[in-house]
């Protein structure tokens, strides 16, 4: 994140004897990110390097390990939760015994969002507690970074790489040659000639294990051909091992069969129908998690490719199978589909497109100064606002600025329907997402008027209504209990309803005497006119006498309610249905989830119930999916 100026090393000029894997574990792509930033400093120092997906450690610990360094960039996921990629390897660590990691050093850098409060980087907590007990030495120090923050996320991570390369290459020139990286046996690839599931970290790790840690080619830079014509082009890729580049390979394109928008005073929401892929289990959808990979809208492309002389028309390739995105494409469909061209990019990607201007040019060389860039980061969300201020003019070569653009990310939303109710086409529930930017004074001196900057896939989804989308679907944490008939509370703010919309259509297309004992859902809206789904619930209380609802409004006129205070008004209700084994299912915001943790906290302390939040917990009667 620093800018180097340095040349590289090349691997001939090396010390072959240091090898050295830079293992990743990420969901949104930054920790990747990190890590190829670690790569190209090493390189810089002199170091043999290598980017790796954590997926792939079977390579290196089986069970032990022989590597004498290697550095590990860790990020968390939600309520402390590893990313995907790396479940399977913290499940190998956790049921490691003994000392097998005697002989490496390592060194990490934690990733979280703080919004999620202790919990934000307990994944790499995890990680550094087992390495310890498991006999690996630490590098320096443990250091963890805020992905909210921007800019305590760099300040953070520089501090951790300051005195990291002078330790490591101790390190590495009393080591031994290691051995070179274990290589499984391998058959014909199973690699799917087109998407077919959401890979699992185990799927990742056979499709792109056989790859041998190779120094040569850890410091190859990978090549993009530009074009006029596509029939110069190689053939398509057909797979990736990067985390967000898995979506753009694995997804699969669903129909859009309806989309019904409904508009009030405070909100406009959308119901949005398609279709069930063919290899995914009709009955896994209750619930299920779909993330949709969005579309840049394509006047804001044109304003991008202008700003930096893109010619929207040319075509691209990466060469290699392990790319970024999907090629041979056009800059245009690029631009539209997997670059991240609305939200303020990082500081380290401003560093690289300044290289390509006169060094005198102040103009451009202070818009990487910390103070300056941490106003910008006050002043702009949008990258294309950034840059039509303070970028116009540059000239990046098309391979170097899609080499490092921030990817496309995928939005995740519940799925909020019943296969009972369709076998063939699921729903999701969704408003469209606004943010008010008032009006300001820039650094410049330029006076920007105020103006509302809509979500990219809600008004992608709602404006536009695409005829299809790229999904991805993964079953639901939601897990109702093995006994059918045990009572369940929801509890949800506005659009979260969805997976518990679900649910409750569920339970009244199948027979009563296998739906919950009691059901109570707990939902909290702005106003009694945003109440989403409101006829449905009523309908529901009315032909099934089990079903009661409890609604909270935080912004009508007279005393706020939240949801937490109709838990705490229901308390006999909610003690009767714990101490019945009922089970508890809260979706929503951080924030939220924690005021309604202390108000079932209260409630069971007051009504002296028979289990505590952290015993339901223990034994799955107490989940949250929450978003920030």
């Amino acid at each position: 994140m620093g800018n180097q100026t340095s040349a590289i090393v090349h691997p001939k000029d090396v010390d072959s004897k240091i090898r050295i894997p830079i293992f990743y574990g990420s969901r949104t792509g930054t920790a990747q990110f990190i890590s190829q930033e670690l790569n190209e400093m090493a390189q810089r120092r002199g170091l043999l390097t290598e980017v790796i997906s954590i997926s792939e450690f079977k390579d290196f610990f089986t069970p032990t390990c022989d590597l004498p360094v290697a550095i590990f960039v860790i990020s968390t996921h939600g309520r402390g939760d590893p990313p995907h990629q790396a479940t399977e390897f913290f499940h190998f660590l956790t049921y490691a015994k003994d000392t097998p990691f005697t002989n490496l050093n390592y060194a990490i850098f934690g990733i979280g969002d703080s919004r999620f409060g202790d919990l934000y980087c307990a994944a790499a907590d995890h990680f550094q507690e087992h390495m310890q007990r498991l006999g690996a030495q630490l590098i320096g120090e443990y250091v963890r970074g805020d992905s909210f923050d921007k800019m305590q996320l760099e300040s953070s991570f520089d501090k951790w790489h300051g005195g990291l390369w002078k330790q490591i290459e101790a390190i590495s020139s009393k080591a031994f040659s290691p051995p070179k990286r274990r290589s499984r046996k391998s058959g014909k690839s199973d690699t799917p000639s087109a998407p077919s599931q959401t890979p699992s970290a185990s799927t990742t790790a056979s499709n792109h294990s056989k790859r041998k840690f190779d120094s040569n080619r850890s410091h190859e830079k990978r090549e993009m051909i530009v074009s006029d014509t596509k029939s110069t082009m190689i053939s398509e890729q057909l797979g990736s091992s990067h985390p967000i580049a898995q979506y753009y390979f694995y997804s699969h394109e669903v129909k859009v069969t309806n989309i019904e928008i409904t508009t009030r005073p405070e909100k406009i929401t959308a119901l949005v129908t398609m279709t069930i892929p063919e290899d995914f289990d009709s009955q896994d959808i209750l619930a299920s998690l779909c993330e949709i990979l969005p579309q840049n809208h394509p006047d804001d492309v044109k304003r991008f490719a202008t700003l930096f002389n893109l010619k929207l028309d040319k075509w691209l390739q990466w060469s290699g199978d392990d790319a970024p995105f999907p090629t041979p494409c056009t800059v245009e469909t690029a631009l539209i589909r997997y670059c991240d061209i609305t939200n303020m990019p990082p500081r380290s990607l401003l560093q690289r497109l300044i290289k390509f201007v006169s060094k005198e040019n102040s103009q451009y060389q202070k818009v990487v100064e910390t103070d300056f860039y941490k106003k910008m980061l006050q002043d702009y969300t949008s990258f294309i606002d950034f840059a039509e201020d303070h970028l116009s003019g540059i000239t990046m070569p098309a391979e170097e600025f899609f080499q490092w653009c921030p990817r496309l990310r995928p939005r995740s939303y519940s799925v909020c329907s019943s296969h009972f109710e369709d076998e063939e086409k699921f729903q999701i529930y969704l408003s469209l997402k606004r943010q008010q930017i008032p009006e300001k004074t820039l650094t410049n001196g330029k006076k920007v008027d105020s103006r509302v900057q809509e979500g990219v896939t809600s008004s992608w989804l709602i404006n536009r209504k695409p005829e299809s989308l790229n999904v991805v679907l993964t079953a639901s944490t939601f897990r109702l209990p093995a006994d059918p008939t045990t009572p369940i509370i929801f509890v949800a703010t506005g659009v979260s309803i969805a997976p518990f919309r679900g649910f409750i259509r569920h339970f009244l297309a199948i027979p009563q005497f296998d739906r919950p004992s009691m059901c109570l859902l707990f939902l909290g809206c702005h106003t009694p006119k945003t109440v989403p789904f409101k006829e449905e619930f009523e309908e529901a209380e009315n032909i099934w006498p089990d079903f009661k609802y409890y609604y909270a409004y935080s912004r009508s006129e007279g005393k706020k309610v939240h949801v937490q205070n109709r838990i705490r008004q229901q308390q006999h209700s909610v003690a009767t249905l714990v101490n019945d084994g009922g089970s508890i299912f809260v979706c929503g915001g951080v924030e939220m989830a924690h005021e309604v943790r202390e108000a079932f906290e209260e409630v069971f302390g007051l009504m002296r119930t028979n289990a505590t939040i952290d015993t339901l917990i223990s034994v799955g009667r107490y989940v949250e999916d929450l978003w920030i």
